[in-house]
């Protein structure tokens, strides 16, 4: 499923980033170096791959597995600057199938960040992003199998500002997201509705946060968060527009260089203009935590409780519990080896339906150099689901060897 849980981190934008750099990213002799441009940086990246995977169209009745070649190019640049900052990012990574050639497809995604740097205590940020792309069968939301991906694209845009006052902060973010779903059509040629899903989020965080030392501070928060369809009844089903908010507390923290992080817990709630369906309350949960025992191995969790935008049939919003762990080593600084497990709960508004799914991935990719290298990854991720209103269950494993170039 398309996580949308990133309209919140935009909100934030001034203080949000990476939650740390991979650990194989320490200046080494394997380390790219990219390619000087004036005061940027320019760092490109191509990845060719084979793979396979046991379950071209993440069903559970008619498995079909398939041999897959994959073209990943990406170029990041990087701004170089004492003060502020400018980064921009593109990619177009692309999927060409043996046997199911309806699967094929190329992503173009593009991004770019910056922050202006006001005064020591004071930034202003901003980012726009951009993607037309395709949803797999295994993220989609739908009962219903389809020969093709459905198309879609995305747009972003986040503004950010943080002030420092001494001991205290106050950090505030706008954020707004745009899905467009193309239609497309079930095996039997039927045509499968999506444009119920085209949608606008609009999003708005203030946070103001307290230091107790340089390595500590408490903080409350607020979010609120808007869901606007295109479309309503009687061209749809339900009326899935919606609005909500968060409320917030919690700690940011570094031990030592070794632990580093943030969580946060409070109440969330979320009314709906359909009528006749009832407030969706409970917990809500955030956390980002980083344990880095030395400079080649670190161990990251992640964790969230949120409201997010319905997808299937008749539903009109998500109740999403999700659980990420990750593990990355570099072994001799040449060697990268990777571990993720993730862990969600979709627990659906509208109908009765939940869906449970966990998954995992490990990698690990051998560089003779800066500037080649070899890696492979497998991974397996399964469904179930239940309720009335059910939606589909399947086991997908997959797996893929490559070559990396990249300056």
């Amino acid at each position: 499923m398309l996580r949308t849980s990133a309209l919140f981190a935009t909100t934030l934008a001034a203080a949000a980033g990476p939650l740390a750099s991979e650990a194989a990213a320490q200046s080494s002799a394997y380390t790219p170096t990219g390619i000087g441009m004036g005061g940027f940086r320019l760092f490109p990246i191509l990845d060719l791959g084979v793979g396979y995977t046991s379950n071209v169209f993440a069903d559970s009745v008619n498995e079909q597995s398939d041999i897959r070649y994959t073209i990943n190019p990406s170029l990041r640049l990087a701004s170089e600057w004492s003060t502020h900052a400018l980064n921009f990012y593109f990619s177009a990574p692309a999927e060409l199938h043996g046997d199911f050639e309806s699967q094929n497809k190329v992503d173009l995604i593009g991004s770019v960040d910056g922050q202006l740097d006001v005064s020591r205590t004071f930034n202003l940020t901003a980012n726009a992003s951009y993607a037309d792309a395709y949803e797999t069968l295994a993220d989609s939301p739908s009962t219903v199998i389809t020969p093709t991906p459905i198309h879609y694209s995305h747009s972003k845009l986040g503004l950010g500002a943080e002030k420092t006052f001494n001991r205290v902060s106050l950090t505030a973010g706008f954020a707004t997201e745009t899905y467009d779903f193309e239609d497309e059509r079930d095996f039997n040629g039927v045509l499968i509705e999506q444009d119920d899903r085209d949608h606008t989020m609009l999003g708005a965080a203030v946070r103001a946060g307290y230091s107790i030392s340089p390595a500590t501070s408490f903080f409350v928060e607020g979010r609120y968060h808007k869901f606007d369809y295109d479309l309503i009844p009687p061209a749809v089903f339900v009326n899935r527009d919606s609005d909500g908010y968060e409320a917030l507390a919690g700690v940011a923290f570094e031990v030592s260089n070794l632990i580093t992080g943030e969580v946060s817990a409070g109440y969330l709630t979320q009314s709906y203009d359909q009528p006749g369906v009832e407030n969706s309350d409970g917990v809500a949960a955030h956390a980002r935590v980083r344990w880095q025992p030395d400079a080649l191995v670190g161990v990251t969790f992640e964790a969230d409780r949120e409201i997010q935008a319905g997808g299937a049939v008749a539903s009109i919003s998500n109740t999403v519990t999700q659980l990420d762990f990750g593990l990355d080593y570099a072994f001799r600084r040449n060697v990268e080896v990777g571990l993720g497990v993730k862990y969600r709960i979709d627990d659906y508004t509208g109908i009765d339906r939940e869906d449970d799914r966990w998954g995992y991935d490990a990698s690990v990719a051998y560089y003779f150099n800066r500037g080649f290298g070899l890696f492979t990854t497998v991974g397996h991720d399964k469904q179930s689901t239940s309720g009335v209103n059910f939606g589909r269950e399947f086991d997908v494993t997959y797996a893929e060897v490559g070559i990396r170039l990249r300056r």
